[in-house]
């Protein structure tokens, strides 16, 4: 103050503000002398450090980086190299997209455990959609199909931790899941599809249908008949709705409630 007084500390005021520090790019030089012993002329270097992609030009962390922008927040490699060039930093598309292939290879021994632990469980729960595959050449796109393999048993009261992994394959055929599910022995939850059919033959895995696609076909008969056909579809939903709630218990606790309740 203007008395020209001794200040003492009397406490403090603070505020907290987001701010964001910008990501940047940065090109890493590593270099490594090299050594020649006068006595025997052998030339000694230091090991070139380790490299996700062997002459490639991409650290691990851009690697990462690149793959969490394409699957993880679904931008797509020229956006990416578009983002990437406003920052001064030139690279193809296609070097993006080849970058990605390496980096599932790498991925492939956490995919193939997360596979075998997937298989192990006692309930897996399928599905698939079509996905069109460019196929250079015919004119048209190929007809493939992505399967998803899910292990999750939370809602009846399971400690495990859930699994998901997908299967891409050129066409939609029973043999797929065969192969994907070779070893598996408990309960497939799936739709109607008839190539799983083979799968139930054996006796080692049961079926269990989908209620979700149960619902959908309700839905396709209101919409083909006449509008008094919806209230059939309440009793289902209701009946889904309130057995959420029980199904989430202990499986001991859930068993008791069954056998209260019918």
């Amino acid at each position: 103050p203007g008395c020209g007084g001794d200040l003492r500390a009397m406490g403090e005021d603070s505020e907290e503000m987001l701010d964001l520090v910008a990501q940047a790019w940065q090109v890493i030089e590593t270099v490594r002398p090299k050594y020649s012993c006068r006595t025997c002329d052998k030339i000694i270097q230091a090991p070139a450090p380790a490299k996700a992609i062997a002459r490639g030009k991409l650290s691990y962390a851009a690697l990462a980086h690149i793959m969490m922008a394409k699957w993880g927040y679904h931008l797509p490699y020229y956006r990416q190299a578009q983002m990437m060039a406003a920052k001064g930093v030139d690279i193809e598309r296609s070097t993006l997209a080849r970058s990605a292939g390496y980096a599932a290879a790498l991925l492939d021994p956490i995919y193939n455990r997360l596979r075998e632990i997937g298989r192990t469980r006692t309930k897996i729960h399928t599905d698939d959609t079509r996905l069109p595959i460019l196929a250079p050449g015919a004119g048209t796109t190929h007809k493939g199909a992505l399967w998803v393999y899910v292990a999750d048993d939370r809602n009846s009261g399971s400690q495990e931790p859930p699994i998901a992994w997908y299967r891409a394959t050129m066409g939609r055929a029973g043999e797929s899941v065969m192969t994907e599910l070779a070893g598996f022995a408990g309960t497939l939850q799936a739709d109607g599809f008839t190539g799983y059919n083979q799968l139930y033959r054996g006796g080692a895995i049961r079926e269990a249908a989908c209620l979700a696609h149960l619902r959908r076909k309700i839905f396709d008969v209101h919409d083909a008949s006449r509008p008094s056909s919806a209230r059939r579809r309440w009793p289902v939903s209701r009946r889904s709705t309130g057995s959420r709630k029980r199904y989430r218990l202990a499986p001991a606790a859930r068993l008791a409630e069954r056998r209260r309740r019918t």
